[in-house]
């Protein structure tokens, strides 16, 4: 069986292929993840170069990484450049998707979290009807939108390995 979505021709790729147990996540990240991710190698790393994981994000998630770049630079092990590159792989593996796309489902989203930050986050994943990728404990606990943790989605695509 093979579900194919098409989202206002965002998306159009195999969602969930149960065939042969592959399956492709669509997931909204967290800037935090990504934040992670640069930081320091591990699961995280591990999973966005997973290419079964399908990565959207806001698009100012580009401008949030811009403003938090010094700190990560002190907090990584990475070079200047290795870390420009890491950011590049990063973006790459990410549907950018601009503020005008979620609007509708903003003033929701405010609703949903007390941090304004998560809201563009949050408002892509009730927009696009997928879960989001985040670490962050009280995105986690709202009950509108699915939220796995890093662990948690590392577990179901080694589950998944495993039934190869």
């Amino acid at each position: 069986m093979t579900i194919h979505r098409n989202i206002s021709g965002i998306l159009d790729h195999t969602h969930l292929k149960t065939d042969d147990y592959v399956i492709f996540m669509d997931l909204v990240v967290d800037a935090n993840v990504v934040f992670a991710l640069l930081i320091k190698d591990g699961i995280t790393a591990e999973l966005f170069a997973d290419d079964r994981l399908v990565l959207f994000a806001p698009e100012h998630l580009v401008d949030e990484l811009r403003k938090h770049h010094v700190t990560i630079s002190s907090k990584t092990h990475r070079t200047p450049d290795q870390l420009d590159i890491s950011l590049q792989l990063a973006l790459s593996r990410m549907q950018l998707l601009p503020h005008a796309f979620m609007t509708p489902y903003m003033e929701g989203a405010t609703r949903i979290t007390t941090d304004p930050n998560d809201a563009a986050y949050l408002a892509l994943a009730l927009r696009l009807e997928i879960p989001l990728w985040s670490n962050d404990v009280a995105l986690k606990a709202q009950p509108h939108v699915p939220v796995f943790t890093t662990s948690e989605i590392y577990r179901i695509i080694r589950e998944r390995n495993h039934k190869l």
